[in-house]
This record gives C-alpha cells, sequence and structure tokens, in this order.
C-alpha cells in the first residue's frame, strides 16, 4: 500500500497478524532492500518481525542514523498498544510495533518503509484528503501520534484490574470451622494474579522507557529542512519532545501502579490461609 506523499517512494510492508509473517517474500524483500541501497541497520529491525512460535525479543526496540552529505538514512522500531479483539482475554490488549525506515537523498528525494504499521496509523492515513501532499515530517508526526496515542487506555485497564483485585483483598471475609483458626478467604491464586498484574506492569514501564529514549534522539525533518534528517534536530524536533512528556506521563502512572501493587502483594501473602496457619501455631 502507497500513500500520497511529497517523496519519491512511501511504502507499507504489513504483517498478517501480530504474531505472522511480513506479507512479502523473501526473494522480493532481498531485491527491494538491495534497489533501494538500504543501510544494514534496517536488518535488524527487520528480523525484529516475522513468524513467531515461542519467545522473541518483544521487548527490544532501536533507533540509528546514517548520514553524509548527499543523503541520510534513519530507522526506528516503536512499540504501541492496540485493541486485539479477542474476547477471551481478560485483557483487551496487545503490545505491538512499527518499524519506520526513512531515507532522503538530493537525487530521488524521500523513501519511506513501514513495516506493520498500526491501526491507528491507518485510520489517520484515510481522513488525509486525497488531494493533499504529505511532507515527509508530518508522515513521522502521525506515525509517532498513532504509536503513543493508546498507552493511556492500556494503563487505564491494568489499574481497573488492580482495583477489583485490592478490593477483592480488602473486603476478604473471616471464615473457618475452628474458631481457634480462623483466616482470610484469600488463595494462593490471588498471590499469582497479582504478580502477572504485576509483571505486566514491569513490562510496560520498560516500553515506555525505550520509547521515550527513541522519541529524546529522534531526528525530524522540518519542511525545508529534509537534507537535516541525520544532522541536526530541526524545530520539528519539539513535536518529538512534547511526545516524550507524554509518555513520561503515562510511565508515572505505571510506576505508581506498580508501587501500589508491591503493597497488595504483601498484605494478600500476609492473608492466605498458610500464613494464617503458621502464625496461629
Amino acid at each position: 500500500m502507497r500513500q500520497k506523499v511529497n517523496a519519491s517512494a512511501n511504502s507499507f510492508i504489513p504483517q498478517q497478524y501480530s504474531w505472522g509473517r511480513l506479507l512479502i517474500s523473501h526473494e522480493a524483500t532481498c531485491k527491494l532492500l538491495t534497489y533501494l541501497q538500504v543501510f544494514p541497520a534496517f536488518i535488524d529491525t527487520l528480523r525484529a518481525f516475522g513468524e513467531r512460535t515461542g519467545f522473541e525479543e518483544d521487548t527490544h526496540s532501536e533507533i540509528a542514523f546514517q548520514g553524509n552529505e548527499s543523503s541520510s538514512e534513519s530507522v526506528y522500531l516503536i512499540k504501541h498498544a492496540e485493541r486485539h479483539g479477542r474476547k477471551e482475554l481478560k485483557n483487551p490488549w496487545s503490545i505491538r510495533q512499527m518499524g519506520v525506515y526513512h531515507k532522503v537523498d538530493n537525487k530521488n528525494g524521500d523513501t519511506f518503509l513501514i513495516l506493520n504499521p498500526s491501526n491507528s496509523y491507518r485510520r489517520r492515513l484515510k481522513r488525509v484528503p486525497k488531494s493533499s501532499v504529505l511532507e515527509p515530517w508530518e508522515i513521522h508526526m502521525m506515525l509517532l501520534t498513532s504509536a503513543m496515542q493508546n498507552w493511556r487506555g492500556c494503563i487505564t485497564s491494568l489499574e481497573r484490574d488492580y482495583e477489583t483485585m485490592k478490593a477483592r483483598t480488602h473486603l476478604s471475609e473471616i471464615v473457618g470451622d475452628d474458631p481457634d483458626i480462623r483466616y482470610h478467604n484469600i488463595r494462593y491464586h490471588d498471590i499469582q494474579d497479582v504478580q502477572v498484574l504485576q509483571d505486566q506492569c514491569l513490562k510496560l514501564c520498560h516500553l515506555l522507557k525505550t520509547n521515550r529514549t527513541i522519541l529524546q534522539n529522534i531526528r525530524l525533518p522540518g519542511p525545508q529542512q529534509a537534507l537535516d534528517l541525520g544532522l541536526s534536530i530541526p524545530t520539528n524536533g519539539d513535536f518529538a519532545s512534547r511526545l516524550a512528556v507524554n509518555v513520561k506521563l503515562q510511565l508515572h502512572r505505571a510506576s505508581t501502579l506498580l508501587m501500589r501493587l508491591d503493597g497488595t502483594l504483601g498484605l494478600v501473602g500476609h492473608l492466605t490461609p498458610e500464613k494464617a496457619l503458621l502464625r496461629q501455631k
């Protein structure tokens, strides 16, 4: 899929599904990268995609630049949250990734390759009038904004799960047939639930930190500064800085939730029947 942009080449390479292969053959990929003379750093980003059968580096992100007087290249791998639509799963959010390659030179202008573009980015792109011609810096802004927009909802979902767990702990009843051995109706799986949520929160904090690092180091081309990509940070770098502040705020929410989970985990562990029996012995 190609979009109308002030660039010589602009292409999407989507995935079949979040764990599926990219919808391009190995042969076509080699021909495309050879034709465009893509720098080696893009290969590392490309390796992050493809069909998955087990554990992968799903927490990996990266950013790279290369430039000289006549051309420059950049690539970044950024994480984003999207609703997966699978009703059988409790958590409605999945963590996904986009790879963005941008090359600009004096002869051929701008070239974009976007690996696995997010649904929110595609929706934004459809709202652009057909008569409009997007500048390269606008493409980057749309990509980055779409990658950041769902983190608030993702963290809110974790907070909602936490509030349910906390209420179950605080409102637990004291039970037991033997009047000398009484304990709260908290079970080991309640500890496991808190630990799973804690792990999800830790992973989310890591991903937000990597996204913030990318935003703090990305070099966006300005409307009249395309060749500055890889060489300087023009005024549009302020846009990435503002996004980085927003990510920092969401990171603060996630970090606070993590501290609250630590407290609840200690309380749940203290109230389990096993602990209660040990105390009464």
